[in-house]
């Protein structure tokens, strides 16, 4: 699988109760802890995931995709 560096592994046991100027400054950090390396020349798992706010309604969404 993949290996999270302990910054990420931290933050992901954050209190997340942070003001939105505390939260980019937490995802500007964060920001420099992302890898980017070439890709294998087969690819055959893709995942993602988003989480929205609206209008008083929490959404999340994860996709898995195999082949």
């Amino acid at each position: 699988m993949f290996n999270l560096n302990s910054e990420i592994r931290n933050a992901m046991l954050h209190s997340w109760n942070l003001s939105p100027q505390e939260a980019i400054a937490l995802q500007k950090r964060l920001a420099s802890s992302v890898v980017l390396k070439p890709l294998p020349e087969e690819i055959t798992l893709v995942a993602g995931a988003d989480v929205g706010y609206p209008r008083r309604h929490d959404r999340a969404v994860a996709a898995v995709a195999t082949y």
